[in-house]
């Protein structure tokens, strides 16, 4: 099985800049079904039901990916390696666009459309909707700032900004669990639980590797 991953792996590498045009036109395509939607939505077509019934079928791919964006950084802190983490970690930031993407689609269709259109107000009141808001402004600041150039403008800023992904998972998780308790739920909470219980096993084993102070 090892052998598998190697191979898996040096592909992966090879084709890294064919996977990443896959990347772009799985965007491109995305984008344009959402011009469709939003196109679909506003003038009334019998199109616009089958949109608005995806819905929830983006947002399930845009939780799914959030978790596999996740992944490198949880088995690093836990130590451990395997070749198919490098692989997530090579295509880690394209993974993070399409998280992206999924979230942004899930949001017009489910709210954002009826915003733009029928003037609903933008901010939700009900408290589920209201936690989705927050981590899908929260990971806008994220993907926003994912560039160089704010590393180098925003300097210690950045990392804080984000961090902001450990109260999105938080948030995500009462944005599933408020609607109900679902296999969706249970994955990002356990997600989270991983996230946290890596950074306590990270400082741990860093405290351990401080030498004693000379006397």
């Amino acid at each position: 099985m090892s052998f598998f991953f190697d191979q898996l792996f040096t592909v992966a590498v090879k084709k890294r800049q064919q996977i990443i045009v896959i990347f772009q036109l799985l965007y491109i395509f995305l984008l344009t079904l959402t011009l469709l939607a939003g196109y679909a939505i506003y003038f009334k077509k019998p199109a616009a039901t089958a949109f608005l019934l995806s819905a929830t079928t983006f947002g399930r791919l845009g939780l799914i990916t959030y978790i596999i964006t996740t992944i490198p950084g949880i088995s690093r802190r836990f130590g451990v390696q395997h070749r198919l983490i490098q692989i997530l970690m090579i295509f880690r930031r394209y993974f993070g666009i399409l998280m992206y993407v999924f979230v942004t689609i899930h949001y017009l269709l489910v709210r954002g459309f009826q915003s733009i259109f029928a003037a609903l107000p933008l901010v939700p009141e009900q408290l589920f909707t209201l936690m989705g808001f927050i981590s899908f402004t929260f990971l806008t600041c994220m993907v926003v700032t994912s560039n160089d150039w704010a590393v180098a403008y925003f300097g210690k800023w950045w990392q804080r900004i984000h961090n902001l992904t450990y109260i999105i998972v938080w948030l995500i998780f009462l944005h599933v669990a408020l609607q109900r308790i679902s296999i969706w739920s249970v994955l990002i909470v356990i997600n989270a639980f991983a996230q946290a219980l890596s950074h306590v096993v990270y400082f741990m084993k860093k405290r351990n590797e401080i030498p004693p102070a000379v006397s």
